[in-house]
């Protein structure tokens, strides 16, 4: 029984020993003002104006003053926390996109490109680049002329489909397509590479700038056609939740945030709208 009694002893101390160190530890990290406020402008523990912990600066800030208040009592000279990256605050809106005239004129050109029908889905779908490299031909309905790509419907020709059959003759034993195969693939019938796609726009802007008598187009990403695609739809009046199930938001809200400068657009037209319906009444 002596025996027993003291191991229960000594787990006891054990017990008492960690939370004692753990009280020690809360105490630290609730008092870290002492330590100083680490980098200009930052808020403290509580967040912003003492709503509590909820960003990812926030939580840096936490990072900082916890190691703040351990180098108080230690060696250390620097703080690592200091030379980590702050994430953004928001997330900036796209920037100035084409109008519906700039991205035909870029789809116009893009017609001489094997890979055309890959920039005429993204651009007609707003589906992500790796949505679309990924797409097999199962999934393409050719006599509907359409596919489906979760909350997206697009369409594929035929001629793509032709293009895709002259490759492989060209290419012979050398062909690395399956029947059921990608979509959209290198001359070889291998899966396209996504920063492929994203160079290729680029070169086939520079194309288009380069013939004589063309309206310039200015620089875009390829993500940009997903925007445009997005904007064109919003200002055209389509509902929100319509746009974003096209987007494959899996929330509206996503849509409405990203697209705020848009929606803000429409608001203001709307106040127009109703402002003439009012004044021109009998």
């Amino acid at each position: 029984m002596t025996g027993q009694a003291g191991k229960l002893g000594d787990v006891g101390v054990v017990q008492a020993a960690v939370a004692l160190e753990l009280e020690e530890s809360a105490a630290e990290v609730l008092g870290v003002a002492a330590c100083g406020a680490g980098r200009a402008g930052e808020p403290g523990l509580g967040g912003r104006d003492g709503a509590g912990v909820g960003t990812p600066t926030d939580l840096a800030g936490l990072g900082s003053s916890m190691w703040c208040s351990r180098a108080a009592s230690s060696s250390a000279t620097s703080n690592p926390t200091e030379r980590a990256k702050r994430p953004r605050l928001h997330r900036a809106e796209p920037g100035k996109v084409w109008t519906a005239a700039q991205l035909r004129a870029s789809l116009l050109t893009a017609e001489k490109h094997r890979l055309s029908a890959f920039f005429h889905l993204a651009a007609y779908t707003g589906a992500r680049r790796g949505e679309l490299l990924n797409l097999r031909w199962p999934d393409v309905d050719l006599d509907g002329a359409s596919i489906h790509i979760k909350g997206s419907v697009g369409f594929v020709a035929g001629a793509h489909r032709k293009r895709q059959f002259a490759d492989k003759l060209k290419a012979g034993e050398f062909w690395k397509g399956a029947e059921d195969g990608h979509v959209f693939t290198t001359g070889w019938g291998g899966p396209v590479h996504p920063d492929t796609v994203s160079s290729l726009m680029a070169t086939l802007i520079k194309e288009h700038n380069a013939t004589d008598g063309v309206t310039p187009l200015p620089h875009a990403r390829l993500h940009d056609l997903r925007h445009v695609h997005a904007t064109t739809l919003l200002l055209a009046g389509v509902p929100v939740h319509v746009v974003a199930a096209r987007l494959g938001h899996a929330d509206p809200a996503i849509t409405l945030r990203v697209y705020a400068h848009v929606v803000n657009e429409q608001l203001a037209e709307a106040a127009t709208i109703f402002a003439e319906r009012v004044d021109g009444a009998a």
